[in-house]
């Protein structure tokens, strides 16, 4: 079993185990490779290998749901006998966005403020002083496609497009409602010819992940890791 194989940023290392997979199967052996990653389809996770997609039984996992997550951090607060606020819980939810783990390290990182103050319940205060904490802690591979993406000595504009697109709340959106949200976060509206120039370094037409942004259709964008929201 390869757990966390989208770990493996080296597209040629991928392709190499897909040929691995291949020759396996060519030459009927016995042995069957489980192969764990975030990606949209096992293509992403073999890095294109168009022969090994016979060899391959793929299986999605979708996310979890809105009333799983809140089972999560439910149980937690009742073993802990930590009372969390139920905006404090609806908004961890809708910030995990669908996954566990981004539930499991928010709620922590809230209770372990809790612990350090005076406070009776986890309030929504003591939510967003915990998020510095948790982004501090995110997946490596996110942070350093966001830091390419965003440091910029020049403009915050990189960064105020990557937390619309986040804010919208929906897998794929729009060019025109990209812009909206953008003009809604900072107040000042931007033509879609600026928009493209700040794509070439945030979106990828090819699924490369090293770009926080994907182009799924024309004028129709996805985060590349729907973990980046």
């Amino acid at each position: 079993m390869i757990d966390e194989l989208d770990a493996i940023e080296n597209a040629k290392e991928r392709w190499k185990l897909a040929e691995f997979i291949k020759l396996l199967s060519d030459s009927r052996s016995p042995l069957k490779v489980l192969a764990v990653g975030i990606g949209e389809t096992s293509g992403d996770l073999t890095s294109g290998h168009a022969s090994v997609e016979r060899c391959l039984k793929e299986t999605k996992l979708k996310t979890m749901r809105d009333d799983e997550l809140k089972q999560i951090i439910q149980k937690g607060a009742d073993s802990t006998r930590i009372k969390f606020e139920s905006v404090v819980i609806d908004t961890i939810v809708r910030l995990s966005g669908g996954y566990p783990h981004f539930t499991h390290l928010l709620a922590l990182k809230c209770a372990e403020l809790f612990l350090e103050s005076n406070a009776t319940t986890v309030s929504k205060n003591i939510l967003e002083l915990s998020l510095s904490n948790a982004s501090s802690e995110a997946e490596g591979t996110l942070m350093r496609v966001y830091d390419e993406a965003t440091l910029s000595s020049t403009t915050r504009q990189f960064v105020d497009i990557l937390c619309a697109a986040a804010l919208i709340g929906e897998p794929e959106c729009s060019a025109e409602r990209l812009r909206g949200a953008i003009k809604l976060r900072t107040g000042n509206a931007i033509t879609q010819g600026a928009l493209n120039n700040y794509f070439k370094r945030l979106v990828s037409d090819n699924g490369n992940t090293k770009k926080p942004l994907i182009r799924r259709a024309k004028g129709i964008y996805a985060f590349a890791d729907p973990r980046m929201s």
